[in-house]
């Protein structure tokens, strides 16, 4: 059981880190075929993303929901699931939390961020599951509802912006600034790098423990890996796949709220 688990830490570190050099060593290749030197692009990379105040504040500020929509992608995929819908789940989410934050002014911080972040995890989530739904009751394949789901998701936020949400006197279609009380905080001033990145490292810490060492994470992991042992097993396969849709849809979700909380503080 010991060595099980040293040898489960050790993989864990270990394919990121190869994972990070493939995509390096192949960038390189390019950057050679195309008569660039990569050691110069990427010592110019480092430099201006890592060792600088402000470069290094923007590198935070992009991260976060990228970090966070991967984690909805990465749950998705432990069960076998192809969720292809983060864009929509992205902008949904985005919508539910600008919604709490525009419209129940003069909360205090500590209930109105929680709110507004939740809200974005649960327009996320539930945009998640409609394609969980639709793969458990009617057998349509998650890549292709999920794709189709991004383009319903993007022209009703179009819809929101252009109309119910749209600033006063607006030059072009964009919502209200967002109340105080519902920003992330700024983590270095003078910059945009908030408190998102926070939240996402956290819930990769909470996500790698519970899909570690759970009944749930158990149940997601056995799904996708061999679903026709599960059902002997006695796990519901439609109940797992709905759950890890939904919670995909919403980490996808807080990657939009983070956006719209933390970044722009308007959805556009």
């Amino acid at each position: 059981m010991y060595k099980e688990f040293i040898q489960k830490i050790i993989q864990s570190i270990l394919l990121p880190i190869l994972a990070v050099f493939a995509a390096l060593l192949m960038g390189a290749g390019l950057m050679i075929l195309a008569g660039t030197n990569p050691v110069n692009a990427y010592s110019a990379l480092s430099q201006e993303s890592l060792t600088t105040y402000f470069g290094f504040s923007d590198t935070l500020s992009k991260t976060t929901p990228l970090l966070l929509a991967s984690l909805g992608i990465l749950v998705g995929l432990r069960a076998g699931l192809f969720n292809l819908g983060g864009e929509g789940q992205i902008y949904m989410g985005g919508l539910g939390s600008v919604a709490i934050a525009l419209y129940f002014p003069g909360w205090p911080i500590w209930i109105h961020l929680p709110l507004a972040l939740l809200a974005g995890f649960l327009l996320g989530g539930l945009w998640g599951a409609i394609a969980g739904y639709l793969k458990v009751s009617r057998g349509l394949n998650e890549v292709l509802t999920t794709l189709l789901l991004n383009y319903i998701a993007q022209n009703f936020v179009n819809y929101m912006v252009n109309e119910p949400l749209i600033a006063p006197g607006a030059p072009s279609p964009y919502a209200p600034l967002i109340a105080a009380s519902a920003r992330l905080p700024i983590i270095l001033p003078k910059t945009q790098a908030h408190a998102g990145i926070l939240l996402g490292l956290a819930i990769a810490v909470i996500l790698a423990v519970v899909l570690s060492f759970t009944a749930f994470g158990y149940q997601v992991d056995a799904v996708g890996q061999n679903p026709i042992a599960v059902r002997y097993a006695g796990i519901s396969i439609n109940k797992t796949i709905l759950g890890v849709m939904g919670l995909s849809g919403g980490l996808a979700g807080l990657a939009g709220s983070a956006e719209v909380l933390g970044a722009k503080y308007r959805l556009f």
